[in-house]
């Protein structure tokens, strides 16, 4: 796929919780259209926190200074009635506990459809010809009665690929996976990291990979930015970061957890 260099999301930002805690001190950061880009960092970093941030999803209190250009429009000061038209259409999250991010008390079909019409008509015919197409990118039965399960009739796995499904039925152009393999074995880890290539390959969506795993990082990402202190303290093509670091921290990062080689690195590197 021809790389588009336009610019998906721009990032500057700077969080303090109630409590006090600074949380992000500045971290900025650019990403292209059908781009992967891999933030990676150590546990308790920020990594999550600069997710929600994107999304305007902060607890109430937390003091977020800067900007968020999406497209080439702020959504730092947005309503929330604009956000909502973001959310979930064109900007969509994945979060780290299939088992959890799911509703239990819902079939998964009905998932589905409520996701759908979050954002669209009632019309149950249009839902069914994405979601027939959807679930079978993804490799998901599509017959009543897996539509008729609740969660926990589901592996692990599977789980995990319908979250992907909700977050992409309105095909959007950004995808924010938040540690979206922490919980998988390694063999449904491989499969839910093909599964993102496929789709980022297939539409074009920029994807958002959040881990603390550089070897995922490594397997998937077209760029990666390494987050510490607050800070983006480096971001690069993958195999220059990882092969050739710079940071100090990043050297100490990459000695201590180690990464494989990468296999892709398609895109050139926008300025951070």
């Amino acid at each position: 796929m021809q790389a588009n260099v336009a610019e998906l999301l721009a990032v500057d930002l700077t969080v303090e919780y109630p409590s006090g805690q600074r949380v992000l001190n500045g971290a900025r950061f650019t990403m292209s259209s059908g781009e992967i880009l891999g933030l990676v960092g150590e546990s308790g970093t920020g990594k999550s926190t600069l997710a929600l941030a994107i999304l305007q999803l902060l607890p109430p209190g937390t003091r977020l200074d800067g900007s968020v250009r999406f497209r080439g429009k702020e959504l730092v000061g947005l309503s929330e009635r604009d956000l909502r038209q973001i959310r979930g259409k064109q900007i969509s999250l994945i979060l780290q506990s299939p088992m959890t991010a799911l509703n239990p008390a819902l079939r998964i079909g009905e998932q589905l459809w409520q996701a759908w019409i979050a954002h669209g008509p009632r019309d149950r015919e249009a839902f069914q010809m994405r979601l027939e197409r959807l679930m079978g990118a993804l490799r998901l039965p599509t017959d009543r009665g897996f539509l008729q399960r609740y969660p926990r009739e589901l592996s692990v796995g599977m789980a995990q690929r319908v979250l992907i499904a909700l977050a992409t039925l309105h095909q959007p152009r950004l995808l924010i996976a938040d540690e979206p393999t922490s919980a998988l074995d390694l063999l449904t880890q491989a499969e839910t990291l093909e599964l993102l290539a496929e789709l980022n390959r297939e539409s074009g969506i920029g994807i958002l990979f959040i881990s603390h795993d550089l070897n995922c990082v490594a397997q998937v990402c077209d760029r990666v930015a390494v987050l510490h202190g607050g800070e983006i303290v480096e971001c690069g093509p993958v195999r220059d970061v990882f092969e050739r670091p710079a940071h100090p921290y990043v050297k100490r990062l990459v000695q201590m957890l180690g990464a494989r080689t990468p296999v892709r690195n398609r895109h050139p590197s926008p300025a951070t």
